[in-house]
């Protein structure tokens, strides 16, 4: 059996997720095994937006502009695609935020080319290897979010999903949106 943390994290997930099909934001499941044959969730969303979009600030960060038809006129290969994970870490009892970006050839873009704060009052970005996949990913280091754990204690005392109430507080920083619509569906803890 799961220990507790991990199976509440497991229902915010699927949570989030029903949430995310109702508001059409794109966010998906994948289910892993660890070594021990333990099921791992990373809760997960793909956002292609055109470069200089993203360098201005000007993007909100939603646009998938793989949809639209007229992506690559106006893009050209200008393009970028963040890959957004996030995985529960036993270690810290808390999901840690991982992404990678890429451009039009799929090749990994530095935190230079884009216009991230690697230190802010909701964490410090650094890069490390996917705990699932093994592979370099920027990750929001969860030390402050963990220990500071009054966003639970307020989505638990609103009935909203802690992932959303998290997720709010780290998305900034990592050119993320969280439409607002998400405090509507209410989590039963």
């Amino acid at each position: 059996m799961l220990p507790f943390h991990i199976s509440l994290f497991n229902k915010l997930v699927h949570h989030f997720v029903s949430a995310s099909d109702a508001l059409k934001d794109d966010w998906f499941v994948e289910k892993h095994y660890n070594a021990h044959c333990a099921e791992e969730l990373i809760l997960r969303k793909k956002v292609t937006i055109c470069k200089e979009n993203n360098v201005s600030g000007e993007s909100s960060g939603e646009e998938d502009l793989e949809d639209d038809g007229v992506f690559s006129d106006e893009c050209g290969t200008d393009i970028l695609t963040w890959d957004y994970q996030i995985i529960f870490s036993e270690s810290f009892c808390a999901p840690i935020l991982y992404f990678n970006v890429s451009d039009s050839s799929g090749r990994p873009v530095s935190l230079d080319g884009l216009q991230v704060e690697t230190k802010s009052n909701f964490g410090v970005i650094s890069q490390q290897m996917h705990p699932i996949f093994n592979f370099p990913f920027y990750y929001v280091h969860p030390c402050d979010m963990a220990s500071n754990s009054s966003w639970f204690k307020l989505a638990k005392e609103s009935g909203t999903n802690a992932l959303v109430t998290w997720l709010s507080t780290v998305a900034s920083i990592v050119n993320l949106t969280i439409p607002e619509q998400y405090s509507r569906y209410k989590f039963d803890y």
